[in-house]
């Protein structure tokens, strides 16, 4: 970053000028002529910004033209420059500088170019490597701003000094967002009666007045001090209003989802209940075709262990003659012609071979074999 001077010879030139040096030595050498050996023999001994800024001033002081030649030539600086005169946007820039916020983040806050911000650093606010000089902080810049009556000023500088990054980002939040919450209205109401006391503490003493203005701020003070206190008050007592009614709803929903659960649970049960009784119904069913069928068929068996074991089913009409149940109807009408036949031949002309009793014997015996 430093070319050609020492970083010992820059540290005296800060801890000397200020930290506007590079802008001021670049002011008040001499104008020389860029072509001139003693010129480029003095502007070896400083860095590259204050070249530029050394050539910038040189061309800004041949008039109108010079002055478009030396913005075509060093734009960045004239964006610096133009920066430095603007009192609102520079004082937020300082702000973040002296909170220590990174490069990229003040750019992006501030809606302005990256290397713009560095050269105005460079130029008109070279702090960055001294922050840890609060000495020469408090002597360069925030006495500065209240020697010039800017104690508002000076206790945003010393708000951002102390406070680092997060004070600085606190310190314009305050002042540029509307609080949508009761939190940040709080704060932001707590930051700003900070640096009003800071300011009132600080304000120099050069009349009665400024005693009697101090006074009636003190007081305006410990009343702004009152208010806020009981807004904090009114703020944890909402709070835990609102704890406990997070805490209930967490404890309702808890107890409906254990609700549901539950019913969900007992669907399942009843679900299973009915399925398992309805195998029970179907088993039962089904044992109960089964027992049917085992009596029907033992029913079958006794009956046929029964039809075997009468004495209709040992009648048979001849031991060489197949049994009428097992022959097909028109071997049985064959078959009954046939003993219609030898009962003629057996029994002669007159039929009388047949007794009363045979006579009656013989249509039994051809009805069961019919049946």
């Amino acid at each position: 970053m430093i070319q050609d001077a020492s970083f010992e010879h820059t540290q005296a030139r800060r801890g000397v000028r200020g930290p506007a040096w590079r802008f001021e030595l670049a002011e008040s050498l001499q104008p020389q002529s860029p072509f001139s050996r003693q010129a480029r023999r003095l502007l070896q001994q400083y860095d590259v910004h204050v070249q530029h800024a050394h050539t910038y001033f040189n061309l800004g002081r041949r008039g109108a033209d010079g002055c478009r030649q030396a913005r075509e030539k060093f734009p960045t600086i004239a964006a610096a420059e133009k920066l430095n005169q603007d009192r609102a946007l520079c004082a937020q820039t300082k702000v973040l500088v002296l909170g220590d916020c990174p490069l990229p983040e003040v750019a992006e806050r501030l809606q302005i170019d990256e290397q713009v911000v560095e050269v105005w650093e460079k130029l008109f606010f070279d702090i960055r490597e001294a922050r840890e000089a609060i000495g020469w902080i408090f002597a360069h810049i925030i006495r500065a701003e209240q020697n010039s009556g800017n104690g508002s000023l000076a206790a945003r500088f010393k708000l951002a000094h102390l406070g680092g990054p997060a004070g600085a980002r606190a310190l314009l939040d305050a002042e540029s967002r509307v609080p949508l919450t009761a939190a940040e209205q709080l704060f932001d109401r707590s930051l700003k009666l900070h640096l009003r006391f800071d300011e009132a503490v600080t304000a120099p003493f050069c009349s009665g007045r400024d005693k009697f203005r101090f006074l009636n701020n003190s007081l305006k003070l410990k009343l702004a001090e009152q208010c806020l206190e009981v807004e904090k008050q009114k703020l944890a007592a909402r709070c835990d209003d609102a704890l406990r009614k997070h805490e209930l709803a967490k404890l309702r929903l808890v107890a409906a989802a254990d609700r549901r659960r539950g019913q969900v649970e007992e669907r399942a049960r009843k679900a299973q209940q009915r399925n398992q009784q309805q195998q029970e119904i179907a088993a039962a069913r089904e044992e109960q075709r089964r027992l049917r069928g085992e009596a029907l068929l033992a029913e079958q068996q006794a009956a046929r262990a029964r039809a075997a074991a009468s004495p209709l089913a040992q009648l048979t009409w001849s031991s060489a003659t197949p049994t009428q149940t097992d022959t097909p109807l028109a071997d049985r009408e064959t078959q009954e012609r046939q003993w219609v036949d030898e009962r003629d031949f057996v029994s002669g002309s007159d039929g009388n071979m047949f007794d009363e009793e045979e006579k009656y014997d013989a249509p039994i015996e051809l009805e069961v074999a019919i049946a």
